[in-house]
């Protein structure tokens, strides 16, 4: 799976855009629906004050690396899920590259994309996509940890 790829999944992961919005595809009527929620989102949480330091806690975090884990992300993500972690203050320190192989150990390996895999974004979002995987993944997740709208994971 590619960085960008990956890094959507990521974002999905840690609740700021709709989980089905990491794969849907680029050209289609599911990508301008969840553009439009997101951008509807963005707003809210502006309006709102909202940033990712106040609603997301170290929890968040794990779950964003147990999901890079099960997707088999790009290698480059790690990088910049690290530089997101040791930039924020609830999880910082608290998460390193120890907690991340622990995370890795656990986790099981699921999806199989190019450029490594077998399969497509496409394919991913058609079997379900990130609403699919983290169902499969809630043993492994923190469920109370919030999200940009402050549904936690296990609330859905």
């Amino acid at each position: 799976m590619g960085t960008v790829s990956t890094m959507a999944c990521i974002t999905a992961a840690l609740g700021l855009i709709p989980p089905q919005g990491a794969s849907a595809p680029a050209v289609s009527a599911a990508r301008l629906q969840i553009a439009e929620q997101t951008g509807a989102n963005a707003v809210a949480a502006a309006q709102s004050h909202m940033v990712p330091q106040t609603i997301l806690p170290a929890g968040s975090f794990y779950n964003a690396a147990t999901l890079l884990q099960a997707i088999g992300g790009s290698t480059n993500a790690m990088v910049h899920l690290m530089a997101i972690i040791n930039r924020h203050p609830d999880p910082k320190g608290s998460i390193n590259l120890e907690t991340l192989d622990d995370i890795g150990r656990r986790t099981p390996l699921l999806v199989d994309l190019k450029p490594s895999g077998d399969n497509y974004m496409t394919d991913f979002h058609n079997a379900g996509g990130m609403l699919c995987l983290l169902h499969r993944q809630k043993p492994l997740l923190h469920l109370s940890a919030n999200c940009l709208r402050r549904n936690p994971w296990g609330g859905s």
